[in-house]
């Protein structure tokens, strides 16, 4: 596969992966991936980060398209992914992948959500988008790890590109859209690690979440992306990492999906992993 063709590519796997092409494991797994991000908001609706997220989209109201957690009335989904994003990720317990060193759930459950809700969409479109933002996540982040993390919070960054593939998929894009989107998206993405420490680092989470909104929307309505945006010789990879190996984008498809090498934690920190707590039977 030539390189200019990677992000072409992305693009269709993320149209065409269908629900019922994915194994029934990886769909049992993303349900408890479902449940394990609702009880980290649950954990984290009550952090200075997400009360001051609250009280600034309440205050600047607009249309009524989804909850925020632990407000009363709808807003925006990008609003309300952004909100539910720093939510889901504050306390530190959401689920996380190892070679990619970021959270998967985080950048993908606050959009299915809240696009979920303002759409309307069926069981099995929210899973399918989930399962296809996780893989994206995954790829991406290890193809720009370990160098990429020196400087980068891959959760704020390569998130951005989970959340658009998952929005993507809910809002039925088509491939010419969907490659616009990733490219709109990857000048949006952003994060820095020196924001550990402070309330921004999980601000990197909710911005990720609406930017990946934000590129789905714009794409939708005839907005245009860089198409060698990820992996030109000015791209999103070029900028943000030392790597050059690509492989992880190239080898994608329903077979192959990688949202159940995801670990899940604990205890809230960053990196404690295990698994002695989940049902043995769905690994």
């Amino acid at each position: 596969m030539m390189e200019d063709k990677i992000q072409q590519n992305l693009a269709n796997f993320i149209v065409n992966c269908r629900y019922e092409s994915i194994e029934p494991r990886l769909i049992t797994d993303m349900k408890y991936r479902v449940i394990d991000w609702l009880g980290c908001a649950i954990a984290g609706a009550d952090y200075p980060q997400a009360i001051i997220g609250r009280q600034l989209f309440a205050d600047i109201g607009g249309k009524q398209d989804a909850v925020i957690i632990g407000a009363s009335g709808k807003y925006p989904a990008a609003c309300a992914a952004m909100v539910n994003g720093i939510i889901g990720h504050v306390s530190e317990l959401d689920d996380g992948h190892r070679k990619a060193i970021g959270h998967p759930g985080s950048v993908t459950l606050p959009v299915a959500l809240a696009l979920g809700e303002k759409l309307n969409i069926t069981g099995k479109e929210f899973l399918q988008a989930l399962a296809i933002g996780y893989d994206l996540f995954i790829r991406l982040g290890q193809t720009v790890n370990p160098s990429h993390y020196a400087y980068w919070h891959t959760t704020g960054t390569c998130g951005a590109f989970a959340a658009t593939a998952t929005a993507a998929s809910i809002m039925k894009l088509t491939a010419e859209q969907t490659n616009n989107a990733l490219g709109i998206v990857a000048t949006l993405s952003g994060g820095l690690t020196v924001s550990f420490g402070s309330h921004a680092k999980a601000l990197n989470i909710g911005h990720a979440c609406q930017n990946g909104i934000y590129a789905a929307c714009l794409a939708e309505g005839g907005f245009t992306g860089a198409p060698d945006a990820i992996t030109g010789k000015k791209g999103f990879i070029a900028a943000t990492s030392t790597q050059d190996n690509h492989d992880s984008l190239i080898h994608c498809g329903e077979t192959g999906l990688l949202s159940d090498t995801a670990f899940y934690k604990v205890y809230a920190s960053c990196g404690i992993q295990t698994l002695r707590w989940m049902p043995r039977s769905i690994y």
